[in-house]
């Protein structure tokens, strides 16, 4: 675990008071009955963990498709704090996807989406995003879909020359695509 001050935590004396006005009086935690003054340390927690090979920072990975292909929000998202990010679903070939409306919001609250895979497919995104991926903050996991066994082993052995990819997801089931993945 490791152990930092406060302070040290936010920087500058308004940063602290903004934090302590975060906390509540008394935090349930053993030992620790208030707020933290200057001096005073907060644990972090050592959330890593080992994924077969991998060592992973934190158990927490983005879903796939939520960061896009992996790099379109890295001015907004410190990458370094998951564990890993899993790209949209790459096939071997180019999707366009399914036609407009994607997304609905429906009388309940809710949305419902059916992008259909759009994707760049295997080769653009080798092309486009290869050089972009944000390898050096985090793991990176492309998902994979394909139409039989052998496009998943197709796209994979495409994908393993490209440096930085820690590891796949196969995406086996798409319930917004007409074949609907492997049955």
């Amino acid at each position: 675990m490791r152990r930092r001050c406060v302070s040290e935590l936010c920087g500058s004396e308004s940063g602290r008071r903004w934090l302590l006005s975060c906390l509540p009086r008394r935090t349930g935690i053993q030992g620790f009955s208030g707020r933290p003054e200057c001096g005073r340390t907060i644990v972090r927690v050592d959330t890593s963990i080992r994924m077969g090979r991998l060592d992973l920072q934190t158990p927490l990975l983005t879903g796939s498709g939520t960061f896009g292909y992996g790099d379109e929000f890295r001015s907004l998202v410190d990458y370094s704090r998951f564990g890993g990010v899993v790209t949209k679903s790459i096939s071997l070939e180019p999707r366009p996807g399914n036609p407009p409306p994607r997304i609905c919001e429906t009388s309940a609250g809710g949305i419902i989406n059916s992008i259909g895979l759009a994707n760049l497919g295997v080769d653009g995104f080798i092309a486009g995003k290869a050089g972009v991926l944000p390898v050096d903050e985090t793991k990176l996991f492309v998902s994979v879909v394909g139409d039989s066994v052998e496009e998943f082993v197709a796209v994979v052995e495409r994908l393993e020359g490209v440096a930085g990819i820690s590891g796949y997801e196969l995406n086996v089931s798409c319930p917004n695509v007409r074949r609907g993945g492997l049955d």
